[in-house]
């Protein structure tokens, strides 16, 4: 968490190296100003390394023992961090860290963070409505569903950015047309079930 709080900030201080690389062509940039753009390219790694080494990648058990609030917190920072990475190759053109081949995406239900501390039959009032698939059944619009969103698309663009960065990639026809279907509206809501 503190890891991508600290690349949220770098980000802003510093922005990322692309920018850095077209000033280059522009005039002339120091020494220090091309690194700059490299901290924040490495601060995103450092939280990547760390949700890949604490196991968020990996297929959340929900046991007895665990408490609610922090498998939600799991799924938040995982969501998070992948949509971020996602992103950010998408716009950069780089490869991106964490692949959802080598992830199980266990997307965060779609309630608010108040509902982290409720008691056990009050959670349970809130979860009714939330339907099968993990959104809300009343049409609020939280952040939490905001996240889902950019999970889902993420997913999608994770889809496109290998058709346009891979290497070898067989049956291209079928990928392109397997992407567009996961565009549609109708494919994303089922999907995310």
């Amino acid at each position: 968490l503190f890891l991508y709080q600290t690349f949220q900030v770098q980000s802003v201080f510093y922005g990322d190296q692309s920018t850095l690389q077209t000033l280059n062509l522009l005039s002339r940039v120091t020494q220090s100003d091309r690194w700059a753009g490299l901290k924040t390219w490495r601060r995103l790694n450092d939280a990547a390394c760390a949700l890949l080494a604490a196991g968020l990648h990996e297929s959340i058990q929900e046991a007895r023992d665990v408490p609610f609030f922090l498998v939600e917190l799991r799924k938040r920072i995982f969501s998070r961090l992948y949509s971020i990475d996602i992103s950010l190759a998408t716009f950069l053109g780089r490869p991106p860290r964490m692949s959802k081949k080598f992830c199980c995406i266990n997307l965060p239900l779609d309630i608010d963070e108040k509902c982290y501390s409720l008691s056990e039959t009050a959670l349970s009032r809130e979860l009714e409505d939330i339907d099968h698939a993990g959104w809300n059944s009343q049409g609020h619009i939280r952040p939490s569903a905001v996240m889902r969103w950019s999970t889902i698309t993420a997913m999608i663009r994770e889809e496109t950015l290998e058709l346009l960065l891979g290497r070898n990639i067989y049956d291209m026809q079928r990928r392109i047309m397997y992407v567009t279907r996961l565009s549609s509206c109708n494919t994303l809501a089922d999907r995310s079930q």
